[in-house]
């Protein structure tokens, strides 16, 4: 009985002293490192050419008249039939829109991309080699 007990406690000791080293050993540091891929603001603003690459990404924010592959007259009625049921132009017929869940939002990337543009307008200025004339001229453009 006395051995059952020993057994009993030695196992919720071991229990315990295992759950204490995997909560109290963490990763969080090897978890929070940045690919080395991964470009950052300060590689967009490092030469001229990386500069003037990201002047050009900030045109990728401008939309268009569609929806994905879509046109926007394909979302009026529900002729068009789809495979993709979440496709934004088969949930525009059957109602399933509100003001806080839109079927077409351009202004999540609208603001994305003028966030760009502002950051563009205030590294611009930081980027060494560039001649002042692309300067002023990349702002204009922003």
């Amino acid at each position: 009985m006395i051995y059952q007990m020993k057994r009993k406690y030695i196992g919720y000791l071991a229990l315990f002293a295992c759950a204490t080293f995997l909560t109290t050993t963490s990763c969080s540091k090897f978890l929070d490192i940045v690919p080395d891929e991964r470009p950052s603001e300060a590689d967009a603003f490092r030469d001229p050419n990386s500069a003037k690459g990201y002047l050009y990404s900030c045109y990728a924010w401008i939309p268009n008249s569609r929806v994905g592959t879509s046109s926007i007259d394909l979302m009026t009625s529900d002729e068009v039939t789809t495979a993709f049921e979440h496709e934004t132009f088969a949930r525009f017929p059957r109602g399933q829109y509100t003001a806080s869940s839109p079927v077409i939002s351009y202004w999540d990337n609208l603001y994305k991309g003028i966030r760009q543009c502002y950051i563009l307008i205030r590294n611009v200025d930081k980027v060494p080699g560039i001649d002042p004339q692309e300067t002023a001229q990349y702002k204009a453009e922003a």
